[in-house]
């Protein structure tokens, strides 16, 4: 997902403070293949998922639905809506 040019500024805000996709992937805790900053989708934006001051949603399970995908900033175990 390419974010559009009103999305670029907020996503390079994102990656001047937290480093880009091969640094956050880095810090992932979970199993490799459920590796969200190493997605077989290659980079997509970082609005894609975070927004700064609402909840974050994973955009892998709007296609993956066959499992769960905790993330920061959202209750375990929660599913999009």
């Amino acid at each position: 997902l390419i974010p559009d040019a009103n999305a670029t500024a907020i996503n390079g805000q994102c990656i001047a403070c937290h480093g880009g996709f091969e640094r956050v992937a880095t810090t992932h805790q979970g199993p490799e293949w459920l590796n969200p900053h190493a997605s077989h989708l290659g980079n997509i934006a970082c609005s894609a998922c975070h927004a700064a001051h609402q909840e974050s949603k994973a955009y892998c399970l709007n296609c993956h639905t066959n499992f769960d995908m905790p993330m920061r900033g959202r209750a375990a175990g929660a599913k999009p809506k």
